[in-house]
């Protein structure tokens, strides 16, 4: 019977409506959505795995993670690419 509270063909909770706002997201998701957007912008695999670990590990701690990433993704894709590798300047890494 369909719509009943144990429905075995439905997952998660109810879907948000139309201009609510927002969405709650699992960890998983959130790393694997923050990986295909840094692959997207043309990062590598090990920088988009990272990226998207962070992602999720910041949001599991209540951060704004999702955002970040996804800052991180424009400024990527632009020609203005960050040089990944720390540098050390005057005994301070940057």
């Amino acid at each position: 019977m369909s719509g009943t509270p144990n429905d075995p063909t439905r997952s998660g909770g109810p879907v948000p409506a139309p201009g609510s706002g927002s969405i709650r997201l699992s960890r998983g998701e959130v790393e694997a959505l923050c990986l295909k957007a840094a692959r997207g912008a043309g990062m590598s695999w090990g920088m988009a795995e990272e990226a998207g670990h962070a992602a999720g590990f910041l949001s599991a701690c209540g951060q704004e993670a999702v955002g970040l990433v996804l800052g991180l993704v424009d400024l990527w894709a632009s020609d203005a690419r960050p040089d990944p590798c720390p540098e050390l300047v005057g005994g301070v890494w940057t």
